[in-house]
Formats: structure tokens, C-alpha cells, sequence
């Protein structure tokens, strides 16, 4: 989650996102859920169980369907990350590779995509991993 949060600062400061923005209140509820101190995942305890609930309830409203195969194909650059501390490298592989390819820039006819539809798509995939 660490690196995850890195991430969502690096595309903050990117994309220039100020305070109350959907990717920015992502942030702003880790900041809640490790005031609980969630390290030991076996062992979680109610406020932190809560607080992890109460994230994902404000992201999923409305989670959209997006195909996928990545993990299909054996040249895939996630296939080759191999077993050990490799959260740096996928996480950079999901938001410069993945996030761009999913949130794209046509609608389903062909259309270019406005800021808007963009900006909530880009939301849509950030929560989607948070």
C-alpha cells in the first residue's frame, strides 16, 4: 500500500489534483486507516476493519466492467515479474501501462472522450485498485 500511495502522489502531482478530488480523497482515507496502525493483515482489528469497509463502500458505487487478458499472455510484462518485493515495478507497470490502456481515450463508439469522461474514468480505475 505503501508504494500504491506513492503512486497516487506521483499521478496527483501529474495531473496537478487538489483537495476534495475523488483520487485525493483516496489518499485522504489512508491517512485515516493508518491512524489504526493496519500492519499485521492477520490480525486487523475492528477500527481498522471498519475503516477499510467504510474506503472501499465510498469507491464502489458504481464499478464498471473493463475486459481484460493481460494475465493470459505468457509475454506479458506481469508475467515476468517474479516472486519477491516487486510492488515498485508492478505498481509502475499498472499506473503508466495499464491505467492509460483501461481509461483510454475514445468512447464505446468511437467518439473521443471528454475531460470529464476521462477524469471519471481515471477515478473509476484508481479506486478500482485502491
Amino acid at each position: 500500500m505503501e508504494v500504491f500511495q506513492d503512486k497516487l502522489r506521483e499521478l496527483s502531482l501529474a495531473k496537478d489534483l487538489g483537495p476534495g478530488h475523488p483520487i485525493t480523497a483516496i489518499s485522504d482515507q489512508w491517512k485515516i486507516m493508518q491512524g489504526h496502525n493496519p500492519t499485521d493483515e492477520a490480525n486487523l482489528g475492528i477500527e481498522v476493519r471498519e475503516a477499510i469497509h467504510n474506503a472501499l463502500d465510498k469507491r464502489t458505487d458504481r464499478p464498471p466492467y473493463q475486459g481484460h487478458g493481460i494475465l493470459d499472455d505468457p509475454n506479458s510484462p506481469l508475467n515476468s515479474i517474479a516472486l519477491g518485493n516487486k510492488e515498485e515495478a508492478l505498481l509502475s507497470y499498472y499506473f503508466y501501462q495499464v491505467r492509460p490502456a483501461v481509461i483510454g481515450n475514445l468512447d464505446s463508439v468511437g467518439k473521443p472522450l471528454s475531460k470529464d469522461s476521462t477524469e471519471q474514468r481515471n477515478n473509476i480505475w484508481v479506486s478500482l485498485i485502491f
